[in-house]
């Protein structure tokens, strides 16, 4: 039995959104206070933010693109400052069902009276077709997460207070797994809520040949991105090294697989080689926020090798 709950926020992060994020406001205020923020799209972008003001949500316009977690931090901010008691985390490609606010809402009501520690954050038990669940249930359809992504979290006030912000120098990719890492080693839970998903595009998925007989199928990236998830990656790997080893390990060993594979996949294979080098350096040095825009450029110069198929497979 749960009991009564306040209204939740949800905060959509955007930068040049498509005109479907009007339907995404639309389904999201049935249930909740929507805070749109927008990450610099330029005037090229009004018409859609007049479009979302019109299907309900408050809406934030930055001049600058200043990365998905100050976006976000912008909006959970004006959020709680509204009274939240829990803000959700979307992105613009974001498809929730019409049900989703209420049974993350049923599931955060339930962790609050049947779990003893403190809940930092709920995600959806599948994001796209990736399982975020781990382990046993720790109460009724509620199980611990693992390796979550922001897209369609909610985060308790009372979490947002005591572990802070998301890192905004990390400017786009890690953000989530750093607060999850950051939840964790301050002995806080971070759940799934059972057979709740969240339909999410993951990217392209590509079939590469990496020699005679041995082909890969992989999701990629836009290019660019492959700089702050080699920087991140080092920058969140050096700070919880010691507090999480097993974890880091685990999770520097697969990104560093996956960046041979990206690179094997690349043309020019030197171009994006010399973007994760420059990532993985920087990261190194602590030199955080935006890309320079020299390495922008040569990552707008890599294509993708091999045949783009679908999550099933197909080729097309």
């Amino acid at each position: 039995m749960t009991g009564p709950r306040t209204r939740p926020s949800a905060v959509i992060a955007t930068f040049r959104p498509p005109e479907a994020l009007a339907d995404l406001v639309a389904v999201l205020a049935r249930d909740c206070d929507v805070v749109v923020v927008d990450d610099g799209s330029g005037s090229g972008s009004d018409a859609v933010y007049e479009a979302a003001e019109y299907a309900g949500a408050q809406v934030v316009r930055h001049e600058e693109n200043r990365g998905i977690a100050h976006a976000l931090n912008i909006g959970v901010q004006r959020a709680l400052s509204s009274g939240a008691d829990a803000v959700f985390t979307f992105d613009q490609d974001s498809s929730p069902a019409d049900d989703f606010i209420e049974q993350m809402s049923d599931a955060l009501s339930r962790a609050r009276e049947s779990i003893s520690s403190s809940v930092a954050a709920i995600v959806p038990e599948f994001f796209a077709d990736t399982a975020q669940s781990r382990g046993a249930d720790l109460a009724p359809g509620l199980c611990r997460a693992r390796k979550v992504i922001q897209s369609g979290m909610l985060v308790p006030r009372e979490a947002w207070n005591a572990l802070g912000a998301l890192r905004d120098d990390y400017f786009i990719d890690l953000v989530d797994t750093e607060f999850e890492m950051r939840a964790l080693t301050h002995g806080w839970e971070v759940l799934a809520a059972r057979g709740v998903s969240m339909p999410h595009s993951l990217g392209r998925m590509i079939r590469l040949r990496l020699a005679p007989g041995l082909q890969v199928t992989t999701s990629v990236s836009t290019p660019f991105r492959y700089f702050y998830r080699a920087r991140n990656r080092v920058v969140l790997s050096r700070s919880y090294a010691r507090r999480a080893p097993v974890r880091v390990l685990s999770d520097a060993g697969v990104d560093l697989a996956y960046f041979v594979v990206a690179v094997l996949g690349a043309r020019p294979r030197r171009s994006l080689a010399h973007i994760i080098v420059r990532g993985l350096g920087a990261g190194f040095r602590g030199t955080m926020g935006r890309l320079p825009a020299r390495l922008s450029n040569v990552a707008d110069g890599v294509r993708w090798s091999g045949v783009e198929v679908s999550r099933d497979g197909v080729a097309h």
